[in-house]
C-alpha cells in the first residue's frame, strides 16, 4: 500500500465514489454522494484519512469518525478480515473496513454498509492488489447479508 501516493489514492477512490453514486443515488439515497476514507498501516497509524466525493455538512464529522472507528476496531481485531465481523449496531459499530494480508486497513463511511465495503474492497482491486484480497473478499459483508444492495 506505501508504494502508493495519496494523490493515486485519492484519485481511484473518487472514481469509484462516482460509479457507485452512477449506480445507487436513487429515492433517498440522492443525498450520499461520497464519505470519509480511512487507511492504517499495519502498525495502526493513520495513514490517510480524508473525505471523498460529496459529504453534506451535517454528516461530515459522523463519518469521519466512523471511517476510523470501523478500521481502529478492525485493527484490535487481528482474527477478522472484514469489521462487520466484529458489527454492533447496538454500539453503532458497522461495516466498511477490510485488512489486506499486509497489514493495510481501509476504511469507507458515507454509503450503505454493503456499498461502503464495496469501495473498499474494490479500492483493493484498482490499487492492484486484487489478488492479495481473494481471502478476505470471500468472507465479505456481501456474501454475509446475500442480498442486493437495493433490498
Amino acid at each position: 500500500m506505501n508504494r502508493f501516493t495519496e494523490n493515486q489514492i485519492r484519485r481511484t477512490a473518487t472514481s469509484i465514489v462516482k460509479w457507485i453514486n452512477s449506480r445507487w443515488l436513487t429515492g433517498d439515497n440522492k443525498w450520499r454522494k461520497g464519505g470519509w476514507l480511512c487507511i492504517l498501516d499495519p502498525d495502526g497509524k493513520i495513514f490517510f484519512h480524508e473525505p471523498i466525493g460529496e459529504v453534506p455538512a451535517e454528516k461530515d464529522e459522523k463519518y469521519k469518525a466512523l471511517a476510523a472507528e470501523k478500521a481502529l476496531r478492525l485493527h484490535e481485531h487481528p482474527e477478522h478480515n472484514m469489521s462487520w465481523q466484529s458489527r454492533d449496531p447496538d454500539k453503532n459499530q458497522w461495516g466498511g473496513a477490510a485488512r489486506h494480508p499486509d497489514g493495510w486497513i481501509i476504511s469507507f463511511s458515507g454509503f450503505s454498509e454493503f456499498w461502503d465495503e464495496y469501495l473498499v474492497l474494490a479500492l483493493f482491486q484498482a490499487l492492484e492488489m486484487h489478488d492479495e484480497i481473494s481471502r478476505t473478499a470471500s468472507t465479505s459483508i456481501i456474501d454475509y447479508y446475500q442480498k442486493s444492495p437495493d433490498d
